[in-house]
Order: C-alpha cells, then sequence, then structure tokens
C-alpha cells in the first residue's frame, strides 16, 4: 500500500500497490481532517507510486505501463 499527503494537507490518498498481489488495483482519497472518505475507485492497472502536482490540483498514479493523471476536483482522469 502507497499514502500520500496533498501539498495543502487536507487530502490524504491511498492506494493498492503491486506489492499487494492479489489484493486488486484500488484508489482510496480522504478529508484528512475528518477522516471521511471523498472519492474511491478501482484502479485499470497496479499501482507502483503516487504523487500530487506541487500545486495540488493533479494527482498523477505511475502504474504498470502508463502513468494515469487525475484531477483533484471530482478525481476525474485527464485527458
Amino acid at each position: 500500500r502507497a499514502a500520500l499527503f496533498s501539498p495543502d494537507g487536507r487530502t490524504l490518498v491511498t492506494a493498492t500497490v503491486a506489492s499487494s498481489f492479489p489484493e486488486p488495483p484500488a484508489v482510496r482519497c480522504w478529508h484528512a481532517d475528518e477522516g471521511a472518505m471523498a472519492a474511491e475507485w478501482a484502479a485499470e492497472r497496479y499501482i507502483h507510486g503516487l504523487r500530487f502536482r506541487p500545486d495540488g490540483r493533479q494527482l498523477a498514479l505511475a502504474c504498470v505501463g502508463r502513468t494515469l493523471v487525475y484531477d483533484v476536483n471530482g478525481w476525474r482522469r485527464s485527458a
């Protein structure tokens, strides 16, 4: 598993990483101050790492064979 706080410390992202096999890959986003889950989705590939942009507006997932980028506002995948 991997965990990462957003640059402003308000969001915590946790992910099931490739070493967690056979647990399916998943991403969970939490409101750090409340401990409430803000979003959750199944990842289409196993995750090797997480990183926020310095401004905190996007989250990158380093996955097997590609990098997936999500907009924090709505947790939708970027084009």
